[in-house]
Order: structure tokens, then sequence, then C-alpha cells
């Protein structure tokens, strides 16, 4: 599948809050995925959801500020081979979603490069979950919510046991007047949650409100900061 130069507007008016069914392009058990050059607007759901895909590209897209109360401008679970590049994803406009930019849970083999993320009045984070063999760089994370959490990178749980994510580098990438800059964090109950091999480099910090970077227990890791 390509999608190219497409103008998303309007789409998932009939949303249902805890239903995933509403997004402007979903995908479930698929291979060799391009979506670039698109723009999307007043979408109610995910303005992208994938489940069970590979070698995936997202390029150049600019995603606007989703509706819907569990809504991503892109939500993924359980993405291999892939590449997220150029892409612009704002929360600055007003929703009812208490969500953020980006969810990549539970994937592998992948690239997070060049992106916009704004946080600016409601995104609790830019990019949330894990990636095995993962590098997340040259990224610029904007802004942040007052008055509640929110974190630029913000490293969850897998969703099997043992939690752990290997091999994971962050490096060069631009966090301007987030919460938190980098957070890693586990709630699998399954004792401690290794990130080994974790690597962060390069990276600029600026006028954060909660620290640049934060790991809360049962989180146990190696690397280098």
């Amino acid at each position: 599948w390509v999608i190219n130069n497409v103008d998303v507007d309007g789409v998932g008016k009939g949303h249902v809050p805890g239903d995933n069914e509403f997004s402007a392009f979903q995908f479930r058990d698929a291979s060799d995925l391009t979506i670039q050059n698109s723009s999307y607007k007043n979408v109610v759901g995910d303005g992208v959801f994938l489940w069970n895909v590979q070698d995936v590209r997202i390029l150049g897209n600019d995603f606007g500020t989703p509706m819907g109360e569990s809504s991503d401008n892109l939500h993924s679970y359980l993405m291999k081979d892939y590449e997220i590049r150029g892409n612009k994803m704002s929360f600055a406009g007003e929703t009812d979603s208490g969500k953020g930019n980006m969810v990549v849970q539970e994937s592998e083999n992948g690239v997070i490069a060049e992106n916009i993320f704004i946080l600016t009045g409601h995104g609790h984070y830019g990019i949330g979950g894990t990636i095995q063999n993962g590098l997340v760089e040259k990224n610029h994370f904007i802004g942040r919510v007052e008055g509640s959490w929110s974190v630029g990178l913000n490293v969850t749980e897998t969703l099997g046991s043992p939690s752990t994510v290997n091999n994971m580098t962050i490096r060069n990438n631009f966090f301007d007047g987030v919460g938190m800059g980098i957070y890693t964090w586990d709630g699998n109950g399954a004792g401690t949650a290794y990130r080994d091999n974790f690597q962060v480099a390069g990276n600029i910090f600026k006028d954060m409100r909660d620290g640049a970077v934060g790991a809360e227990w049962p989180v146990g890791g190696n690397g280098t900061c």
C-alpha cells in the first residue's frame, strides 16, 4: 500500500469512546506500507492506527490535533522494521483527548527521526512506547501541558513478561520547553524492568519544568547518558 499526497478532513465523526475502529487510516496484519506527504485535520479518532504491521514508512505528513478521548495522531502496536521521518504532529489545538502525538507500543527495529512533536497546551507525550533495537534522533519536542504530566519521550512498559527494552538509542534531539525530556517507567507488575544498552547522547534540554531524564522504580538498566 502507498498513500501519497492525501488530504484528510472530518473523518471519524461517529467516534465511540473506547472504540479504536475510528481512524483516518487503519491497517492490521499488513506489510510493505508507505504513508507520505499527506495531511490530517478534524479527525475524531487516531490519524493512523497500525496493528501487527512490518516494513512501514511514515514520511513527511502533517497531523493536526485529533479529537476523541483516546486519540493519538499515530497509534501502533507490534510494528516492525519501520521508519517514521520528517512528520509534524501537533497537540496544540483544542481537544478532548488525554493522550499525545504517537504511540509505538511493543515495536522493533525502528527509526524515528527529524520529526516535530508539538505538545503545547494538550499533549501528554511526543512519543510513548517501547522500541527494541530502536533509534530516536534529531526530533524536536515542543511545549507541554500545564498542571499535569507531560513528557517528550515516554519509554513505557512492554505487555509481556519480563518487561525489558533492549538496544534503544536516543541522540541529538531537542527537548524545547517540555515537562520532562526522557522518562522511563513500567507498570507491568512483573518485577524489575530492564533497560539494557540504553544510550542517551547529544540531546539538548531547554526550559524544562520537571527535569531532563528520569526513571521510576522498578526500572533498572545499563548504558550511557
